[in-house]
């Protein structure tokens, strides 16, 4: 059996095709979905390199798309839209955050690896907690946000030692 390894979104991101009939009667899928789940362990059992692909995508398309899906799932956007002249510039500005803050973090924890205070040993593991529920839980981009913001307080330290 061939299983597609991409939804009509991205990797472990929702999709209509599985989740509506589960919405209008779950009583009459739960045990075929029970069965789809064990096939698609199966499947990436004996297929390591398609679930390693499968993964990559997914944690790709979640830590990556920078608007949090916040543009493109709550709007319409028709031609001449206004809001598309926003796009671009927002996407670029919310990248440059996300990367100042991950990148600004990493090198906080590796300067201070020999003496990480418990607060930062807290956010990280809230981090790090989140990171790892996430490759199972359903893929979206606006679900990695709480993880972001413990981030900013370890970045920051990085930025206020850059102002000294």
């Amino acid at each position: 059996m061939q299983w597609k390894i991409s939804g009509p979104r991205a990797n472990g991101w929702y999709d209509e095709n599985i989740g509506e009939p589960a919405l209008k009667d779950p009583d009459s899928v739960k045990e075929e979905y029970k069965e789809k789940v064990l096939q698609r362990l199966n499947y990436f059992w004996e297929n390591p390199n398609e679930a390693f692909k499968f993964y990559t995508m997914k944690m790709a398309s979640m830590w990556t798309e920078n608007t949090y899906s916040a543009v493109r799932n709550n709007t319409t956007l028709e031609d001449n839209d206004p809001l598309e002249n926003i796009i671009s510039p927002l996407t670029f500005y919310q990248k440059v955050l996300l990367m100042l803050t991950c990148i600004c973090s990493l090198i906080v924890l590796i300067q201070n690896r020999k003496n990480i205070s418990l607060d930062i040993i807290f956010l990280i593991t809230i981090f790090i907690g989140g990171f790892a529920f996430h490759i199972l839980w359903e893929a979206k981009s606006r679900y990695i946000i709480p993880y972001i913001v413990v981030l900013i307080p370890i970045a920051s330290i990085y930025i206020r030692r850059l102002k000294q």
